[in-house]
C-alpha cells in the first residue's frame, strides 16, 4: 500500500520523524549540538512505517525499486521528492495526484529542505562580487522558473509561483506540482550533524534505518542505540 524512498539520504524519514513532534538535532545545556530523535514521539513514528513492512503494507527496498512499484501499479502510494514527478507521471498508465506530506495527529507539518542549492567558494573581493551577481542572476524570477521547470523542485523564492513571468502559466498546466508548492510554509532546515562526524552520523542514520525497517531491531533499539553513538561522536568534535 506504500512506499516511503529510502535513498543515501534520510530526507524522507526526517520529514516522518520531525512531523511527529520530535527533532533530529538541539542544542544542549552547554550550547552543544546533539542528536535527540529518540523520543517517544520520533520512536513511535519510525516504530509504525516498521510495523507497516512487517504486516506488508508498506515495502522495504531501494528508491529506484519503490518508485517503479508505484509505476508499474503495485503500490498505491509513494512517499518521495517532487523531482520524481515528471518521471513517475510520464510513466504511469493511470491519473497520478499528489498530496501535502501527512500531518501527523495534531503536530505541525515539518518537510525539510532538500533539493540543490546555489553556494559561492570564491576567495578573493572581485570574485565574490563576480559571483554575487550571477548567483543573483540565477535566482531571479526567470531563472527560478526555468530552474523548476527542469529540475522539478519548488523556487526557493515566494513570489516565483503565481509570477506570468515565472510559473503560473507551468503550475496551471502541471497540477501535480501544486501539493509541494502549498505546502513550503512547512518547510525546515535538512539536518547537517556539525563538525567533521557529519557524513558519519548520516550513515549511522541509514543503517539505523535498514535495522529498523529490516526487523533487526526495534524502533526504540535502533534509535536509541543511534542516538547514542552520534552523540559520543559529536562530543570528540
Amino acid at each position: 500500500g506504500f512506499y516511503m524512498q529510502e535513498p543515501a539520504d534520510f530526507w524522507a524519514q526526517q520529514g516522518l520523524i520531525e512531523s511527529s513532534g520530535a527533532k533530529m538535532l538541539t542544542t544542549n545545556a552547554e550550547g552543544k549540538k546533539e542528536a535527540s530523535f529518540a523520543t517517544e514521539d520520533g520512536i513511535e513514528a519510525m516504530q509504525l512505517i516498521a510495523d507497516m513492512v512487517k504486516d506488508q503494507t508498506a515495502l522495504h527496498m531501494s528508491w529506484e525499486e519503490g518508485c517503479q512499484s508505484f509505476i508499474d501499479g503495485n503500490c498505491a502510494m509513494l512517499y518521495t521528492t517532487i523531482a520524481r514527478r515528471a518521471s513517475v507521471q510520464k510513466g504511469a498508465q493511470f491519473d497520478v495526484a499528489t498530496v501535502k506530506s501527512p500531518l501527523w495527529k495534531d503536530k505541525e507539518r515539518m518537510v525539510p529542505a532538500g533539493g540543490c542549492f546555489l553556494a559561492i567558494t570564491a576567495q578573493g573581493d572581485d570574485q565574490i562580487e563576480a559571483a554575487w551577481e550571477f548567483e543573483k542572476f540565477l535566482y531571479s524570477v526567470e531563472s527560478m522558473a526555468a530552474w523548476t521547470e527542469g529540475t522539478g523542485y519548488v523556487p526557493p523564492r515566494k513570489d516565483v509561483a503565481g509570477a506570468e513571468n515565472g510559473l503560473k502559466t507551468f503550475l496551471a498546466e502541471n497540477k501535480m506540482m501544486n501539493a509541494a508548492i502549498q505546502q513550503m510554509d512547512g518547510v525546515v532546515p535538512w539536518t547537517a550533524f556539525p563538525g567533521d562526524a557529519g557524513l558519519q552520523a548520516e550513515q549511522m542514520l541509514l543503517d539505523m534505518r535498514d535495522q529498523i525497517l529490516g526487523g533487526q531491531v526495534t524502533a526504540e533499539q535502533g534509535m536509541k542505540a543511534a542516538q547514542d553513538a552520534i552523540n559520543q561522536l559529536l562530543a570528540v568534535q
